[in-house]
């Protein structure tokens, strides 16, 4: 660890692990590992509310608190866990309802709980343009499991991030900020729905987080991570 002469940290999280190991501060450049979510800005700000109340209607989604999973379903993302506590969302607040986006070899749980709650929606993969129409009906963007670069997207879209501390997680967690653009509740299905209930029930405060996660998408960029390496080589070459 100690023998190179420059570190390019992914994130934070990265930086904090080389100091406290020895590394000295000023020989690391945290280039904030990104992917290029322009479209899915540009997406965001093009899409009127005719649209997103007609897959409202199509879907027949009656709610007006949502919840949106989208990313890959595999045990690490807890999905289980998120259906749990899903219905114990619902049991605090009668008018929340889950859209879940997403494709893999846990896709049958998703499935399964679509067929057995009518408040719960699976519709399997979307991208692009799709997706965000989708992601643009929810209030908070629930991933009980790991979290990647899937954080992004929800920054993009301007929808609070909740997770749980489950040690999973990619460098990239380093991005959510609790209270600021999401939360990380202990590793539980009661604290997880609370935080999710409790913050739903505070529109001010969800209002303020959904301002912060447009703001943090315009920091963490393709464009701000070429720039923070670029900078860092010619420190490093100095």
């Amino acid at each position: 660890m100690k023998k190179a002469d420059w570190w390019f940290a992914y994130t934070e999280l990265t930086e904090n692990i080389l100091v406290k190991n020895g590394y000295p501060s000023n020989r690391i450049t945290v280039v904030n590992n990104a992917v290029d979510t322009k479209e899915l800005l540009e997406f965001s700000d093009e899409i009127q509310p005719g649209e997103l109340m007609a897959l409202k209607d199509n879907l027949r989604i009656t709610g007006t608190r949502v919840g949106i999973f989208c990313g890959a379903l595999y045990p690490e993302k807890k999905i289980e866990f998120l259906i749990k506590a899903a219905q114990k969302i619902k049991e605090g607040l009668k008018d929340f309802e889950l859209i879940i986006i997403g494709a893999g070899p846990d896709a049958g749980i998703a499935t399964k709980a679509a067929q057995e709650c009518p408040w719960i929606y699976y519709v399997g993969p979307k991208f692009g343009r799709e997706k965000v129409i989708y992601m643009k009906l929810g209030h908070v963007f629930l991933v009980p499991g790991l979290v990647g670069l899937g954080i992004l997207d929800a920054l993009a879209v301007g929808l609070p991030l909740f997770t749980t501390d489950c040690k999973l997680h990619s460098p990239e967690i380093s991005y959510l900020q609790n209270s600021k653009n999401g939360y990380m509740t202990e590793d539980s299905v009661e604290s997880y729905a609370s935080k999710i209930i409790e913050m739903l029930g505070d529109s001010a405060q969800l209002d303020s987080m959904k301002t912060n996660c447009k703001l943090d998408a315009e920091k963490y960029t393709v464009e701000e991570m070429v720039n923070r390496f670029a900078s860092g080589l010619l420190s490093c070459l100095s």
